[in-house]
């Protein structure tokens, strides 16, 4: 019965010990946050870059509309202040740059679609 129960304790230490050399160390919850809002500040601005040099006016609305939204997930996360600190930027100055941004590539396509309405060709608008 000892025997049983040594066994069990030392399989359970093994395990446990193992386990920790094996995973990978965690990082701290503020780390992830940092990089997190890295990865969406870049994003926010690949997807303006792409809308801005596209020609088509339908693939550059719906980039713009993913530049946007990576926006306000940035928006949600942090405040303009800590955003500033971080990046050397201004969130502000970022959000009236995505939102001219995607007023303009709106009217681009508002243009487009009028323009192809009064052509003739057999696009269905309905």
């Amino acid at each position: 019965m000892k025997h049983i129960l040594f066994s069990i304790i030392f399989g359970a230490l093994c395990t446990l010990i193992f386990i920790n050399y094996i995973s990978p160390p965690r990082k701290n919850k503020k780390s992830e946050l940092n990089e997190a809002i890295i990865k969406l500040t870049k994003q926010c601005i690949h997807f303006i870059n792409i809308s801005v040099n596209d020609i088509n006016p339908l693939t550059a609305m719906l980039k713009a509309n993913y530049a946007i939204a990576y926006y306000w997930a940035i928006n949600d996360i942090i405040d303009s202040e800590k955003l500033g600190n971080m990046l050397d930027s201004d969130l502000n100055k970022l959000g009236k740059y995505v939102t001219t941004v995607k007023d303009k590539a709106n009217n681009n396509l508002i243009l487009w679609i009028n323009n192809n309405k009064n052509s003739n060709t057999n696009i269905n608008y309905n």
